[in-house]
């Protein structure tokens, strides 16, 4: 049995390391986030949501939406940062641009997820949405975002 002092030892570095390397991941670095969803059935939706760190959002309305056109609005850019807590988990999560998940139906509505970290997009395509828990979570809580926009029209 390995020694209990050694193992306590163990176990505070790796605490500081995984600190660390969240402290690394920091949202703060994080400029952008753009969702998109396309395809599926007729009457699915389309359109563009960019939420931007420094408080600017756009929206644009292709066809199946409430809104369409183009729109932009203001958000707190605090309020950015505090609505989307596992940004710099999922962010780490993407290790290359072009991840994809699931397999592309013609049935189901895709969501295109972006971010922007320290000026380099990082995409996943959700061919399921509403499969990866994370996703979900990150593309409901920047629709909850959006619903609190004062959106005007473009001209």
């Amino acid at each position: 049995m390995p020694n209990r002092k050694y193992l306590c030892v163990a176990v505070g570095l790796l605490s500081i390391c995984l600190l660390a390397a969240a402290e690394d991941r920091s949202p703060l670095r994080i400029t952008e986030i753009s969702l998109s969803r396309s395809g599926g059935k007729e009457g699915s939706p389309q359109d563009t949501l960019t939420l931007r760190s420094d408080g600017s959002a756009a929206y644009v309305g292709v066809k199946n939406v409430a809104r369409i056109g183009e729109y932009q609005g203001k958000i707190p850019d605090w309020y950015f940062h505090d609505s989307f807590p596992a940004l710099a988990d999922m962010y780490a999560a993407i290790h290359g641009t072009g991840v994809s998940t699931g397999k592309p139906t013609e049935s189901v509505t895709v969501v295109t997820l972006q971010v922007v970290v320290d000026g380099k997009p990082k995409e996943i395509t959700d061919h399921c949405p509403g499969i990866d828990e994370r996703l979900w979570a990150l593309e409901m809580s920047a629709r909850g975002v959006a619903a609190d926009i004062a959106w005007e029209k473009r001209k």
